[in-house]
């Protein structure tokens, strides 16, 4: 819950600097994005008693290490959608866009929108999102690589796509074991992951994805859960027009995840290919009508978790 006397401090995150402004200095001041800066940063901002909650966008992964240091710390933080920010941005009239200047207008998207803390992730929760999108790496290599062999005729090469395949399918199969072992370490993650798998259509990889990358579930609304995967369908209407609902950011490897399990569920889960079926006599086309069967999925997974006594139809 945000408090009403709270500092906002924007951060822009890159490889090596963290660009930080607080609103009471004239401009941002760099420090080192490693665990030093880390350190040097939480030190100086939080010896003057101040309610202080960091904004920062998430940057291919350079963010991960301030933010389990923040997270350790016990400092509120918010990853928002860089989208959302830049539009923040615009719409403040600032139109250049450099690290200093992304810096401030950060702090100001947190003083104006005051943007709810993103979950702190425990150790073992970051170590499954890591091993999970490593796995997600290694899945997307094999496909690229059964794309090469298929359009390739040398046999030379041929065989050598062959080995490399079978070596990144020994690398997958190595992390699904981690992976499973993580969890089974764990008896409220263990729980929450039988409890995912109790769906039909949900194997494995989805409820590994869902453990790793959605933790929030079974603790938010149906609208919000929706919403971090990216799900929720927005409106484009003006006037006496109405456009195409669309879907836009979120959380894209849940999505991925979700859609293969969906393509199962419309099949083989009762209900939901009841409401596949509802959609598509009514005009919607494939891809919309799946897009929705996802997001129900999702929303009967998200109760589940959040009521042990839910009992979802099959």
């Amino acid at each position: 819950m945000n408090q009403p006397n709270t500092t906002y401090i924007g951060v822009d995150v890159s490889k090596n600097t963290l660009e930080v402004f607080h609103p009471a200095w004239d401009k941002p001041r760099p420090f080192p994005n490693d665990p030093h800066g880390h350190r040097l940063l939480v030190r100086e901002l939080a010896t003057n008693g101040l309610l202080l909650h960091f904004v920062l966008e998430p940057t291919a992964g350079y963010e991960a290490a301030l933010v389990a240091h923040l997270s350790g710390a016990g400092l509120p933080l918010s990853l928002v959608n860089p989208v959302q920010a830049r539009a923040f941005a615009k719409a403040s009239k600032t139109l250049a866009k450099t690290d200093s200047i992304d810096a401030r207008s950060l702090a100001e998207f947190g003083a104006t929108l005051k943007p709810p803390p993103t979950a702190h992730r425990s150790a073992l929760q970051c170590k499954l999102r890591a091993l999970s999108r490593r796995r997600s790496s290694l899945v997307a290599q094999r496909t690229a690589e059964r794309s090469n062999l298929d359009r390739e005729t040398d046999t030379f090469v041929r065989a050598d796509i062959k080995a490399l395949v079978r070596v990144i399918e020994n690398r997958i199969a190595k992390f699904d074991r981690e992976i499973s072992s993580l969890i089974a370490s764990d008896q409220e993650t263990k729980k929450r992951h039988a409890r995912l798998r109790q769906l039909k259509g949900v194997g494995p990889v989805l409820a590994n994805t869902l453990v790793a990358e959605m933790p929030e579930l079974g603790t938010l609304a149906d609208k919000q859960i929706a919403a971090l995967a990216g799900l929720a369908p927005y409106n484009r209407d003006s006037g006496k027009w109405s456009g195409q609902r669309f879907i836009q950011g979120g959380r894209s490897r849940v999505r991925r995840a979700l859609h293969m399990p969906a393509l199962t569920a419309v099949k083989h889960n009762r209900v939901l290919s009841e409401f596949y079926k509802r959609l598509t006599d009514a005009g919607k086309p494939h891809k919309v009508a799946l897009t929705a069967t996802m997001r129900k999925m999702l929303c009967v997974l998200n109760r589940m978790l959040a009521d042990e006594s839910f009992q979802p139809s099959t």
